[in-house]
């Protein structure tokens, strides 16, 4: 008998090798580092569209295919939607803290800011940076490695999907933003399915680019120039008003939905020599920060 997929639920499941799945994240991550730059060269965008593909989307197929996945539901895309927009001003008033104390001590370079700040089309952006990643990205962290692991523990497989995801933005700076929202999307997952992941990513991706796109200097000047950010004292003290209000939204939404669907703790997602490809993953990633 075959494995158990949602059209023959009484097939015999395939034996999953989940030391397997984290030594698999090694290579890819070696890949992602080689095949990037070269991919670049003479398309920075669609290079990174090909690298992700190479590297983590077309094993995610086989590894989804091999082991297949559960059907999840009870989240509907409005609920993921409301969900994304909800963390988004949380996220980036974290990450800007973050930033802010890492700047102090390490050098920024963040080269996707750079790509979406250049003189490239705002729908390419979109294509590359918000919708291929949202896709490929959602195959491999969630579909894959979060699906598996939660049969262990569904909240330790979105800490460690999260964690996994932050790792392979390979920038110490973009990181904080990648994890926090990892966590997001690793329980959306679970409740919602890969479609309602994929939503999501694609949505929070779309939401920076624009942010990005639109947050300038011509946006900034006739902004400060209203009413209630001049009662307000200015853009400085509206912009933060605007994000604490925002923000305090966002975590009333959060905690009611984590109340209506709390995820179980289950047993360790990961056990002993499975750490060992985790920890050569950090290695990897150390690595290539040194370099």
């Amino acid at each position: 008998m075959g494995r158990i997929t949602e059209t023959n639920p009484t097939s015999t499941p395939t034996k999953i090798n989940f030391i397997g799945l984290l030594y698999w994240c090694v290579p890819a991550a070696i890949l992602f580092l080689l095949l990037g730059p070269l991919f670049s060269k003479r398309d920075p965008f669609f290079g990174i569209v090909l690298t992700e593909a190479v590297a983590i989307f077309l094993p995610a197929i086989y590894f989804r295919g091999r082991y297949g996945g559960k059907k999840h539901g009870g989240m509907a895309l409005g609920e993921a939607a409301l969900l994304t927009v909800a963390v988004f001003p949380i996220i980036l008033v974290i990450n800007g803290i973050f930033l802010d104390a890492l700047s102090r001590i390490y050098l920024l370079e963040n080269q996707n800011l750079d790509l979406l700040r250049g003189n490239v089309g705002l729908f390419k952006q979109i294509l590359t940076m918000a919708l291929a990643p949202a896709i490929m990205e959602e195959f491999f962290f969630r579909g894959v490695l979060c699906e598996q692991f939660s049969r262990r523990s569904p909240r330790g497989a979105v800490i460690l999907s999260a964690e996994l995801f932050a790792i392979f933005h390979f920038e110490l700076q973009n990181s904080l933003a990648p994890f926090l929202f990892g966590l997001v999307l690793g329980y959306i997952y679970l409740y919602g399915g890969l479609k309602a992941c994929i939503f999501s990513h694609f949505l929070y991706n779309l939401s920076s680019i624009l942010f990005i796109h639109f947050f300038n200097e011509r946006w900034i000047a006739s902004f400060s120039k209203a009413g209630l950010v001049l009662r307000l004292g200015g853009i400085k003290n509206a912009t933060t008003v605007m994000l604490l209000v925002a923000g305090a939204v966002g975590v009333a939404l959060i905690l009611r939905a984590s109340i209506k669907r709390p995820l179980p703790r289950g047993q360790k997602a990961v056990r002993r020599k499975e750490w060992i490809p985790i920890a050569m993953l950090a290695a990897v990633y150390m690595i290539q920060l040194l370099v």
